[in-house]
């Protein structure tokens, strides 16, 4: 049967309706790329727009770039400027330090060479002079050992100046400035010990109830002693740092003198009848 159709002419009616098929999907496929182009032509147009308005926007930037550099250029022209003149005073500082330096490490070797050259000198000479009391030492030596041993008597020892006594006397107040507690003519006792080991004295006065000199372990002052007498004595720092007043003992003028400082005031002293020292 398909034979006998085959030989009637039934064959091409199936190959046409398979080249319609295939126009068909060809069709198929040209409208699918199509709206792919269309979809694709879309897309350019927007990225075209966005293209366009990034270009506006980097315009826009150039320009106030620009309108930016024209009004930062001079500030930037006078800040180089600055900027090369502080450069130029610092190398400039640099310099002159850097000499003055120099000079004075010379200086300093200059002032070391010299201090070697004279403690070399020094030397020298000290070493010279030894050698030279050596030497001198030598022949006092062999003089003595060469000389007659005569037996010299013995000379009497010096007198041994005994230790002045101490001294307790009366006095009256002749003078007063800034004191409020002792008046022109009131009474004091003075009692003055000397301190062999020392050889320093200690001192009370009292002139009525008030306490002159000196408080409780204070009181001692450098004093001068003439043929076993006391004759001057002097304390010259204030209650302020040493603890007592200021003193002023003169034997031979008959009166002693007690000043202080921060409050100041002085009290002068005179000895009643003879100099009991």
């Amino acid at each position: 049967m398909s034979l006998r159709r085959e030989r009637l002419g039934y064959a091409p009616a199936v190959a046409f309706r398979d080249d319609r098929d295939a126009l068909n999907d060809r069709i198929a496929s040209l409208e699918r790329e199509l709206e792919k182009a269309k979809r694709s032509a879309s897309e350019l147009e927007d990225a075209a727009t966005e293209a366009g308005t990034l270009r506006a926007r980097v315009s826009a930037l150039e320009i106030e770039r620009n309108q930016l550099l024209l009004g930062v250029a001079p500030v930037l022209s006078r800040m180089r400027v600055r900027f090369a003149v502080f450069v130029l005073a610092l190398v400039l500082g640099i310099g002159v330090f850097l000499v003055a330096r120099e000079g004075q490490v010379e200086g300093a070797r200059v002032a070391d060479e010299q201090h070697m050259a004279e403690r070399d000198r020094q030397y020298a000479l000290a070493t010279s002079e030894l050698e030279q009391a050596r030497q001198e030492a030598g022949e006092l030596r062999a003089q003595l050992a060469a000389a007659p041993v005569v037996d010299a008597p013995l000379a009497p020892p010096a007198p041994v100046e005994p230790p002045p006594e101490g001294v307790s006397t009366t006095g009256t107040v002749q003078a007063v400035t800034g004191h409020h507690g002792v008046r022109v003519g009131s009474g004091c006792s003075i009692d003055v010990t000397y301190l062999p080991p020392t050889r320093d004295c200690h001192a009370w006065i009292r002139c009525g109830a008030t306490l002159l000199y000196a408080p409780e372990h204070e009181g001692f002052f450098s004093c001068e002693t003439e043929n076993g007498r006391i004759v001057r004595g002097r304390d010259d720092n204030p209650t302020d740092p040493s603890g007592d007043p200021q003193l002023d003992l003169d034997v031979d003028l008959g009166r002693v003198v007690v000043t202080d400082r921060h409050p100041d005031w002085s009290v002068t002293i005179v000895f009643d009848g003879a100099n009991p020292f």
